[in-house]
């Protein structure tokens, strides 16, 4: 059992921590892929597609500069191969679960029409609902979420759970605008924009290297060992407190 005081703060990774990583790769991923082209036609005069493209643009020349892909999207697109390139892509992108804003974006795009229609709800571990709401409710805890999908895809996914709407015990999110979920700056970040001492503040995920940049900012990190999530070593366990669900901490009033 892992002991936290009342009031603290917790900052929550989606996939593999609340979210098994096998809804995100079996289910989020293959529909976005599905329903790419669909998509594309049936939004695209839209201005928030227009923006999704530009984003990819953007990235497609970064890829460019790493040597990912050959070359970047062209800048027109009413050129007549433009939208089979863009297809191919963001499929590149997706196949590659490239951890992109442009990508992430457009994702949760496609992703808001599933959840809408009811085709698609979040998987969230059942211990998650009561844990969030005995953390914010019962002890005051304010609840963040950081994760690589975007904020709209978050809220998404939160509002329309296997249990319910989660989002009235979630304060706020951050994604990749805020920075790498492995750089000890985007924690430091994220610390300044709610206003807290970054020891106030616990960070729960399955990704070590996650929980090591979060501790060099100041954070608290607990690695979470879900069914499914890759094997942690014995090194790591040693570096950082692990548990098999949130029923595992424990809050204390002080």
């Amino acid at each position: 059992m892992i002991e936290l005081t009342a009031n603290c703060v917790f900052l929550l990774d989606i996939e593999g921590t609340t979210t098994s990583i096998s809804y995100v790769t079996d289910v989020l991923f293959p529909y976005a892929l599905n329903n790419l082209e669909s998509h594309l036609e049936s939004n695209w005069s839209s201005k928030q597609l227009l923006e999704d493209i530009d984003l990819l643009k953007q990235q497609s020349l970064i890829d460019v500069t790493n040597g990912l892909i050959d070359k970047p999207l062209p800048d027109n697109i009413d050129d007549l191969q433009f939208k089979s390139q863009l297809v191919s892509y963001v499929k590149k992108l997706i196949d590659g679960d490239v951890k992109c804003t442009a990508l992430k974006k457009l994702q949760g795009h496609i992703w808001k029409d599933g959840f809408e229609s009811g085709l698609i709800r979040g998987h969230v571990y059942d211990d998650v609902p009561k844990a969030l709401e005995r953390w914010a409710n019962k002890f005051n805890c304010d609840i963040y979420i950081y994760s690589s999908g975007s904020i709209e895809a978050q809220k998404l996914h939160f509002g329309n759970t296997i249990h319910g709407n989660l989002l009235p015990q979630i304060k706020g999110h951050f994604d990749t605008t805020t920075g790498p979920k492995q750089d000890p700056k985007s924690y430091t970040k994220i610390v300044e924009a709610i206003k807290r001492n970054p020891g106030d503040v616990t960070f729960l995920t399955d990704i070590p290297q996650e929980a090591i940049a979060a501790r060099s900012a100041g954070l608290t990190s607990i690695i979470v060992c879900r069914p499914g999530n890759k094997e942690i070593d014995s090194s790591t366990k040693e570096m950082f407190p692990t548990i098999k669900s949130f029923d595992e901490i424990e809050i204390k009033i002080k």
